[in-house]
């Protein structure tokens, strides 16, 4: 036979092993519990009574049970809800909701290249251009940002438009709240998503009248305008700066070249090696013809005349003479000698400098074009704000809803009065 000792102590260790998931939820509980247990161990202890008045000591139990789970159903399902319809049935403000959607579209999107079926989901928004989805998203982190509340007034226009007395005490703007507090107010009443496959931005704000919901839509659509528009001028001007400093760059390298090459000259004395190159070699080339016709003169007049004629000996004088020449000119085409300078090292360096004009001669005009580019972008609108749906004026409030509010409170309170109901009388019917 148990006794009410071994009751109770088998509850604590029922209610510990209880507590344990529970953490400190159910420690106010464990405390109710031994105010029980004590008032239970009182009427079930052995004592010299009649059955019928022990019979009566349950009834008096019972009774006390039935007026606690009263005053609990009362106190957290009849309470609240009470207080639940007075509030949405009678104070709560009315919320009217303004939506509008946008979407960021570029100035040269409709300019599609590619098959056709490509430009057909493109237009549709599938695989279509990914920078203007990824400036739709620059739009969204801007309307959540804390940057849009300073623009769009600061907590100056904020107050005139959620702290009037117009609006209940629970629901409007406290005044004199710093700009944080005044930020977070606004999240919680202009509402954008984005539709990741499309990039359309779909705004949301909720107000307190249809004129301050509809206005504050219309603001919205002239903030994010005026953002594209800064972003994209600032994209571009940066572009130009770039180009600028290009051309400028291009522009020291080609004067730096030409100051070498000019230089080259100088010390050369020699406005082209190429041409002198080729003048050398037609030189050579008519003295080896010469050169060529005197050994045939030569030969034609050794038969006839002997070595020491005056003839012959005038041949070999001018063979002599060519083939100085053509010697004077090889060198000066290759020579090795310290102090000369030969056409061939001359052409070399020559060269290299001429190809050297000639590439930053390349480069100066490639970064001309893309000034010349750059400025012409800087002229055009880049981006664009398309309205796909403007902000409209609402016909009637859409929040709160009140029986839907007033229901889910009833249902909240309803449940946890009755798991917590369920958790007393499992513990009271292993105490008894």
């Amino acid at each position: 036979m148990s006794t009410p000792a071994r009751d109770t102590n088998q509850a604590s260790v029922t209610l510990k092993a209880l507590a344990g998931p529970a953490g400190g939820a159910l420690s106010l509980l464990a405390r109710t519990r031994t105010v029980v247990a004590q008032r239970f161990r009182q009427m079930l202890a052995p004592a010299p009574t009649p059955a019928r008045e022990f019979s009566a000591g349950h009834t008096t139990a019972g009774s006390w049970v039935g007026r606690a789970l009263l005053f609990s159903f009362i106190a957290m399902v009849m309470a609240p809800t009470l207080t639940a319809s007075l509030y949405y049935g009678f104070l709560a403000s009315n919320e009217y909701v303004s939506e509008t959607r946008l979407t960021v579209r570029a100035a040269s999107e409709d300019k599609q290249s590619g098959p056709d079926s490509l430009a057909v989901f493109s237009k549709l928004g599938l695989g279509g251009n990914k920078a203007t989805v990824q400036d739709s998203y620059l739009v969204l982190n801007y309307l959540k940002s804390r940057s849009v509340v300073e623009d769009i007034g600061g907590d100056e226009y904020m107050e005139q438009k959620f702290s009037h007395s117009g609006i209940d005490w629970f629901s409007r703007l406290p005044r004199g709240r710093p700009i944080e507090e005044v930020w977070k107010y606004w999240t919680y009443h202009v509402s954008p998503v984005i539709d990741a496959l499309s990039g359309i931005v779909t705004v949301k704000v909720y107000a307190f009248s249809p004129e301050d919901a509809q206005e504050i839509a219309i603001k919205i659509l002239d903030l994010s305008e005026r953002l594209v528009n800064r972003v994209s001028e600032r994209s571009r001007a940066a572009a130009v700066k770039e180009a600028e400093a290009e051309v400028e760059r291009a522009e020291h390298e080609l004067v730096a070249t030409r100051s070498d090459l000019q230089s080259f000259r100088n010390q050369s004395l020699t406005i082209d090696p190429v041409a002198k190159a080729a003048s050398i070699g037609e030189m050579m080339g008519k003295l080896l013809v010469q050169r060529s016709e005197i050994e045939n003169q030569i030969l034609t007049f050794s038969g006839a005349l002997s070595a020491n004629s005056p003839t012959v000996r005038n041949q070999k004088n001018q063979l002599d003479a060519v083939d100085r020449q053509i010697a004077e000119l090889k060198k000066q085409l290759t020579s090795t000698g310290e102090n000369d300078r030969p056409v061939a090292t001359e052409l070399s360096t020559f060269e290299q400098l001429k190809l050297k004009e000639q590439f930053s001669e390349k480069k100066y005009t490639t970064a001309e074009l893309s000034l010349d580019r750059a400025k012409l972008d800087l002229e055009k609108t880049k981006l664009f704000i398309s309205l796909v749906v403007e902000p409209g004026l609402p016909q009637y409030p859409l929040f709160p809803e009140r029986g839907i509010d007033i229901l889910l409170v009833f249902a909240v309170g309803f449940v946890s009065w009755g798991i917590l109901s369920l958790i007393s009388a499992s513990v009271l019917d292993h105490l008894i």
